[in-house]
Parts: structure tokens; C-alpha cells; sequence
């Protein structure tokens, strides 16, 4: 693991800053900010994080991210060094596959199955000596996702910031695909790298691209959001489920809301309220709360006929006993964020647990 030796390496001369310390005007530091949310997780969640090793869900590099890729002064050096040595000469130097699954640190916690994936792929399956360099195994825009996703949520990097890097800090970019660009670069005075929606649809996406598309794919959901919050207090349909014609279709419209998973991606989930008399009854013999998960290529709103039919078969004699139920798109589907990561279902099954113990409070 070269972990250690990444602290001692000189950052580019233009990002050295005289005084790094900014008055903070009131503003909690990131330390604070740790401490008040652990200060407000229910004990029996913290307790199952720590005993359980089934809700060890760290993410690939999450150490590595955390300690260097997340402060203000580090992630504008990275930003800094991506803009003149390319997404591939990032990932090589920084994404190594000894570093995937966390273990490589004094003091790591255990390695979680989500990492232990990705270490894997990253290792080609064995044998460190016979991998691949990293850019040719993570996914084309997974580097700048790694690398500047956690800053942007956190404060430490702007999304005006890192997109003028995109777009006017780095190389020109050729227009590869002739039929959009008209054989010319497309250049303005906002857009001086020449980025087009694709760059480079044969061998990729250029490095300046993929940073672009972190923060403009970020933007987007995040406006998706706010539409359907806003269609909410409208009293409109929030969601985008339709009654097919010629069709009996019953069913419970579902209230969205938002998580930041990782406190990263936006992800959207549906809740259906419990029954009025699950909440009086006694806890031992009630129905549990429902977390319901959709198939491939599908999203939460599949789930709102099926939780129609189940509040009829909870109800008798005008008494409700219908748990609360939620239902939850998954990274790349429906609603929620679709970052440019490596998908397997190790990443999926970590955001299950990581909702049911953050969002549903389930220990």
C-alpha cells in the first residue's frame, strides 16, 4: 500500500496557500459536524454499526477519500493535479487496488463486502503483480466520482469550481464526434476545454468530460428533486406511475422523500404510512416495518399497486394494522443518483443496510 506516502507528496505550487486556517463566521468544522451526528443516532444504531459485521459497509477507498480527498485545502491540490494529469493518471497513482478495501491502514475496521468487491475487481481476482492499471478497469467517469463526490457534498469543492476546472482549466478537447460538433471544436468563452455532450464516443470520455458530468449529473437529480418536492406541495403527482388503459389500477400513491447515501448521492424513497391501529398495538406481535426493493430496471413506484392490495388484506373491520412501508429506488435507477461507479450487487446490498440503519432506524 503506498496510503502513507500519499500525505507526503508536495501539492502543485500554484495551490499553496500562506494561511489555510478561514474564519469559520460561526460554521461548524467537519470534526463538529461528526459530532453532532453521532450525538443524534439512536445508541442501538451506533451499537449495531460497531458489533455487527453485517452492517460493515464502508466504501471502496472510503479511508483514503475521507483523510485526503475531502478537506477544502486537499481536494482543490486534487482538482488542481486531475486538471493537468488526466483522470487516468489519477486513478493509477491514487486508486490502487491495495487500498480498495481499506485494510491497508493501521486501525482500518473491518473490510466490507461493497470494498472487498472492488479490491477484487481492481486485483483482477489474484496476483497484484498481473493487474491491469486501475484506468483500465474502474468505470469511465468512476476516478472523478471518487475522487471529488464526497468534497462537492461536503462543502469542501464547489460545483461552479470544479465545472469551470472541466471547462476552462484544462486542454482543449478535440470534437471526435464529427457529426455533433460540425468537425470544430465547440468553444466559448465558458467552455474553453471544447467539451461536447460526447467527447469521445469511441474510446470514451475525456478526462475534462467525466469531471463535467459528476457535477452537471449531480445538478440534474438534485433538480429532479426539487420538482417533485415541489409537485408535492402542489398536491399534483409527484410520481411518475400512470394508470395503463383498459386497466383496473388501484393504487397508494407513495410521499417522496430524499437520502444522501454516503452523504453523497441523492437516492429517493417512497414511505406509506402505517395502518391508525399498527401504532397502538402490542410490538412483539405487530408486522414489522417493509422495505421493498424493486428489480432491474424498474424504481419504487412499481411497488404502489402491491401496497394498495396489502392496506385491503390489513384491513378488517375498519381496523388498519398495515405496517409502515418504504420503498426505496436503488443507485442508478428510478429517481436516485446515477454516479458513474462500478455496479455490483455489493454496492446495492450495502445501500439496503445502510438505509434500514440511517433512514428506517433498524438495528
Amino acid at each position: 500500500s503506498v496510503f502513507q506516502e500519499i500525505a507526503a507528496l508536495a501539492p502543485p505550487s500554484t495551490l499553496v496557500v500562506e494561511n489555510p486556517v478561514i474564519p469559520s463566521d460561526g460554521v461548524p468544522s467537519l470534526i463538529e459536524f461528526i459530532a453532532m451526528s453521532d450525538a443524534v443516532t439512536p445508541p442501538a444504531v451506533l451499537t449495531a454499526r460497531a458489533n455487527n459485521p453485517d452492517c460493515v459497509t464502508s466504501e471502496p477507498y472510503q479511508q483514503l477519500i475521507t483523510e485526503f480527498f475531502t478537506t477544502e485545502p486537499k481536494s482543490r491540490t486534487l482538482l488542481s493535479e486531475y486538471v493537468a494529469e488526466g483522470k487516468d493518471a489519477i486513478s493509477n497513482k491514487y486508486f490502487l487496488a491495495s487500498d480498495a478495501g481499506n485494510m491497508g491502514v493501521e486501525g482500518a475496521n473491518q473490510e466490507s463486502l461493497y470494498a472487498a468487491a472492488m479490491a477484487r475487481l481492481v486485483r483482477q481476482g489474484g496476483d497484484l503483480r498481473k493487474s491491469k492499471p486501475t484506468s483500465e478497469i474502474l468505470a469511465l467517469r468512476e476516478t472523478p466520482t471518487l475522487a471529488f463526490a464526497s468534497s462537492l457534498s461536503l462543502g469542501g469543492l464547489s460545483s461552479r469550481e470544479v465545472l469551470d476546472a472541466a471547462r476552462n482549466r484544462s486542454p482543449a478537447t478535440p470534437g471526435l464526434n464529427l457529426l455533433e460538433s460540425g468537425g470544430t471544436v465547440n468553444m466559448n468563452e465558458d467552455n474553453k476545454a471544447g467539451l461536447l455532450p460526447s467527447d469521445d464516443p469511441v474510446l470514451g470520455r475525456s478526462s475534462e468530460g467525466a469531471l463535467s458530468d459528476v457535477v452537471e449529473w449531480r445538478e440534474w437529480f438534485h433538480l429532479l428533486a426539487e420538482r417533485s418536492l415541489a409537485r408535492q406541495e402542489q398536491t399534483t403527482q409527484p410520481t411518475l406511475s400512470v394508470k395503463l388503459p383498459g386497466r383496473s389500477d388501484a393504487r397508494e400513491k407513495g410521499t417522496p422523500n430524499y437520502w444522501r447515501w454516503n452523504s453523497q448521492h441523492l437516492v429517493r424513497y417512497l414511505t406509506f404510512p402505517a395502518g391508525s391501529d399498527w401504532e397502538d398495538a402490542d410490538p412483539t406481535t405487530r408486522p414489522p416495518a417493509m422495505l421493498l426493493i424493486h428489480g432491474f430496471a424498474a424504481s419504487a413506484e412499481q411497488w404502489e399497486r402491491f401496497v394498495y392490495s396489502l392496506r385491503q388484506q390489513n384491513t378488517s373491520n375498519g381496523n388498519d394494522m398495515t405496517p409502515p412501508i418504504y420503498a426505496m429506488d436503488l443507485l442508478g435507477f428510478g429517481h436516485a443518483e446515477k454516479p458513474g461507479l462500478s455496479y455490483t450487487q455489493y454496492l446495492w446490498e450495502t445501500q439496503v443496510v445502510d438505509f434500514a440503519l440511517e433512514v428506517m432506524e433498524a438495528t
